[in-house]
């Protein structure tokens, strides 16, 4: 169990949350551009944290960390491959997407064809997000609450839930992007140090090196097939992944 001081850090973070999207709700007009686009008030440093948080959650954190131990490295090509898409979205999707109106790719296909199209692209994109990342997403966060807190698994899932869908809900994409400054210093602050602390404790990067027993696990590409991260799958299908979850993923 936590010391008293660690749970006063904990209670005051989530206090933090709420607070936010208490402050953010009382600020809340009724258009949904505000609502869904922070009033396109947020600036580039806030959009940067926003977008940095977002796609470093507990999820990747525990995932490539796993990855990582199976796998090796190569487990980073996703994010190593990010940064041509990244280059896309600035300067091709988001400029089209400015242009258009609209704020999410099922709007978008809308305009192209017409209202079915939208449903069904919607529906689909839904049906995934609960079933595969909010899933695993929830899953992973409640498992570090849990061992963290010492709770059983059912009360932190449903102190995560509670806490995250109010200052959601309430304070919109504000809230969202504004708490995710906050917690870009975080898991920065708290991966440095982790990294730290991991490399110390097998004796340096050179050890690290050395004790890797599988080298095959030290190389960002891997001509083997024996591994889901082979690199033709990488080639083949990477592109299409990665352009799909950072250019049209809304």
């Amino acid at each position: 169990a936590l010391d008293t001081i660690d749970n006063l850090i904990v209670a005051s973070y989530i206090a933090v949350i709420i607070g936010v999207g208490i402050y953010f709700a009382r600020r809340k007009s009724d258009k949904a551009s505000d609502y869904f686009l922070a009033s396109r008030t947020a600036n580039w440093f806030v959009v940067g944290c926003s977008f940095f948080a977002s796609n470093i959650g507990s999820d990747s954190i525990i995932g490539l960390s796993g990855v990582g131990a199976a796998y090796g490295i190569v487990g980073s090509f996703f994010d190593w491959g990010s940064t041509f898409f990244f280059l896309l979205l600035g300067w091709i999707f988001l400029p089209f997407f400015r242009k258009t109106g609209v704020f999410t790719l099922p709007q978008y296909l809308e305009l192209r064809f017409d209202k079915s199209v939208r449903t069904y692209i919607a529906g689909v994109s839904l049906l995934g997000f609960v079933m595969v990342q909010y899933a695993l997403t929830l899953y992973s966060t409640t498992v570090v609450t849990s061992t963290v807190l010492d709770w059983e698994e059912w009360p932190a899932l449903l102190a995560i839930v509670s806490v995250t869908t109010f200052y959601t809900f309430a304070g919109g994409l504000s809230a969202v992007v504004y708490t995710e400054v906050m917690q870009t210093f975080l898991l920065l602050l708290g991966s440095i140090i982790t990294c730290i602390i991991a490399v110390s404790e097998v004796g340096g990067l050179a050890s690290l090196f050395t004790r890797t027993e599988d080298k095959r696990n030290l190389h960002l590409l891997r001509s083997d097939s024996d591994t889901p991260y082979s690199l033709l799958g990488l080639v083949l299908g990477a592109p299409f992944l990665i352009g799909w979850y950072h250019c049209c993923n809304q």
